[in-house]
């Protein structure tokens, strides 16, 4: 699986989460005390330097599943109605789609990922989807859940600065010092 997201902003919106300490964490006091090391909230240069900006391409004309189209969350519901009664869900909503329960939202791709085009008589099972079209629950940005079977070409690839507008915007809305 792949992760995307249609803005580069998206991409640091929903990779700097990661990043994010309570204050009142066990890390965050012991970091706190201990003056050798970074403290929390604080994006280190190795962090930067261990990534980098990816402009992708798909090479493959399969539709994305929009998880959160009202008419993919009735279908849902019709025909997976198991997934749905398992985590205690009666109506399919977005904050469902959005939340933190990751075992709902693993089924929910797992059903994606395994659907398949039952019009192809010959050969093997091909997929019926190249993936999930999503918004993120970090903000309004456009994000994509890649399947691996999905040709993903990369375009260009670039080291990211600290002076980048878009990290810095997305830092700055999680209260992340860059270095």
């Amino acid at each position: 699986m792949v992760y995307a997201s249609t803005t580069t902003r998206g991409c640091f919106a929903e990779t700097l989460q990661v990043l994010r300490t309570k204050l009142d964490s066990p890390v965050a006091l012991a970091a706190a005390r201990d003056t050798g090391h970074m403290p929390p909230g604080n994006i280190p240069q190795s962090w930067r330097d261990a990534r980098r900006k990816f402009l992708i391409e798909l090479q493959n004309t399969l539709p994305f599943v929009d998880i959160e189209h009202e008419e993919t969350r009735a279908h849902l519901e019709q025909t997976q109605p198991l997934i749905l009664l398992a985590h205690r869900i009666d109506a399919l909503t977005i904050p469902d789609v959005r939340g933190d329960n990751r075992r709902l939202t693993r089924a929910l791709a797992w059903w994606a990922y395994t659907q398949i085009d039952e019009s192809v008589e010959e050969g093997p099972p091909q997929p019926l989807y190249a993936g999930i079209r999503y918004v993120s629950k970090h903000g309004d940005h456009e994000c994509w859940a890649i399947f691996d079977k999905t040709v993903v070409e990369e375009r260009r690839a670039e080291s990211i600065e600290e002076e980048d507008e878009d990290l810095r915007a997305a830092a700055r809305l999680v209260n992340l010092t860059i270095n």
